[in-house]
């Protein structure tokens, strides 16, 4: 009973009301945070994808090597040269097709996963052959066991009399591991805050419901032949107004019974 009774007090609801909100609060905090952060890494990717394939684009449109000023006599003069200049980033992988069979790719080392998925392989052979199908250029994403991998896929028309295509893959696997580190640091932290913010609530919440219980004390103490108890009041306030009400029915009361 006396647990049930502290539970239904002011005390308890106002702090009650006052956790649940801080809960709530916090909870989209982190939401938004660990949104913000994929969003960001979403766009730092597909920048990335981007300017490969425009390095590409701009070797291709120059048509030569940049080393012997010569021109490329085929499009695998073309990948090599490419591929021995530009170093993968972080969790990417740089893929080339020719005429419908897979060519060459650059070193795995830096890429999260040990070979390169086969659908993604097999979209690549399809895009660089003659008759692609519903292969098309562009930009997608594939599951994978460590996450949904990024990809974007150019076809390459007739160089040199061969047809071709580039893939450039992004697995951010260690960065989405990041963003949950700091979504769980973050939410320890917010826990720590959250039980510091409580116990001052609690004692806050104590310190202005004080002159109810000191009301409360008073009332219980006044008997019929003994209206002198009053309530001390200090500060302002409902609390104080509330007390200050209370000591002026009963002066009324006491003149009441006086007389």
């Amino acid at each position: 009973r006396d647990w049930l009774g502290a539970a239904g007090s002011a005390r308890s609801r106002i702090l009650i009301s006052y956790v649940v909100l801080l809960v709530i609060a916090a909870a989209l905090g982190l939401f938004g945070f660990r949104q913000a952060l994929l969003i960001r890494l979403d766009d730092e990717v597909d920048d990335a994808m981007g300017q490969e394939v425009r390095e590409l684009d701009a070797l291709e449109s120059d048509g030569r090597d940049p080393d012997t000023g010569e021109p490329f006599t085929s499009l695998r003069e073309l990948f090599n040269t490419y591929f021995a200049r530009n170093v993968p980033s972080r969790d990417e992988a740089l893929i080339g097709f020719v005429d419908g069979q897979y060519y060459d790719s650059t070193e795995l080392a830096r890429f999260p996963l040990d070979r390169l998925p086969p659908e993604l392989l097999d979209y690549g052979e399809r895009l660089s052959s003659r008759s692609p199908g519903d292969a098309r250029p562009g930009e997608s994403r594939i599951d994978t066991e460590l996450g949904e991998a990024h990809y974007r896929a150019t076809r390459i028309e007739e160089f040199e009399g061969e047809v071709g295509a580039f893939l450039v893959t992004i697995l951010p696997a260690n960065e989405r591991e990041e963003i949950g580190d700091l979504v769980t640091y973050g939410g320890a932290a917010t826990l720590a805050v959250l039980l510091i913010a409580s116990a001052c609530a609690w004692l806050i919440a104590g310190r202005v419901l004080k002159p109810v219980g000191a009301l409360t004390d008073t009332a219980r103490s006044i008997s019929q032949s003994d209206l002198t108890h009053r309530v001390n009041v200090r500060g302002a306030g409902e609390a104080a107004d509330m007390a200050r009400s209370f000591n002026s029915m009963l002066d009324r009361l006491e003149a009441v019974m006086r007389s």
